[in-house]
């Protein structure tokens, strides 16, 4: 099963749409090669890998606690 989820929130939140500068041509406008996905920025990168690191520490820290309880 497919979506278009990822497409649909790019052009929700674009200025264009936003501002509701719209026509039947927006898509081959905004996105002359087609939609690629979201690429994040170097912030929004660095905050997924922080992120991710937070919950792996706190997974890993609940199971050591689990296991030591044995």
């Amino acid at each position: 099963v497919t979506h278009n989820i990822p497409l649909l929130r790019e052009i929700i939140v674009h200025p264009r749409f936003v501002s509701g500068d719209i026509s039947t041509k927006f898509l081959p406008e905004v996105y002359p090669d087609g939609f690629k996905g979201h690429m994040l920025t170097a912030g929004e990168r660095q905050e997924l890998l922080a992120t991710a690191a937070a919950l792996y520490v706190a997974a890993q820290l609940r199971s050591q606690k689990f296991l030591g309880d044995l």
